[in-house]
């Protein structure tokens, strides 16, 4: 069934090709896939909270490098924007938004919700720190 096949390839490794036999209008079809990681979610940050505008936001998993903890990476944010003004940077690792541990994009999306200060803890060079963006 299809509970079944969707825990056997999610127990499967990256990079691990497969064959599927599909029965499709009584003709056998066989499928190769190559299984990958998943793709992190990529976001511009004014779609989460105004405050955000300029900063390109991407999950990150606890086994990416070098950060080994779960968070937000800061991929790309303009000196002009008021994040920037705040002290975020690029590479840093979002943990937290107005005292909400935010592991993914869509915590993120919810801690931020419509409030007129954002405050973040973020974690850079291996140093916590707290930023407000008004």
């Amino acid at each position: 069934n299809a509970s079944d096949m969707r825990n056997f390839i999610g127990l499967l490794r990256a990079d691990t090709r497969i064959s599927l036999k599909v029965l499709r209008d009584e003709e056998e079809l066989v499928v190769v896939a190559t299984i990958r990681e998943p793709k992190k979610m990529v976001v511009a940050g004014n779609n989460l909270h105004k405050k955000l505008n300029g900063v390109v936001l991407q999950d990150v998993g606890d086994n990416d490098k070098p950060y080994r903890q779960d968070g937000i990476l800061v991929r790309k944010l303009n000196v002009n924007s008021l994040a920037y003004q705040a002290g975020l940077r690029e590479a840093d690792l979002i943990l937290a938004a107005n005292r909400v541990r935010v592991k993914t994009i869509k915590d993120l999306e919810q801690a931020v919700g419509n409030e007129p200060v954002l405050l973040l803890k973020v974690q850079r060079n291996r140093r916590s720190l707290f930023l407000i963006i008004r």
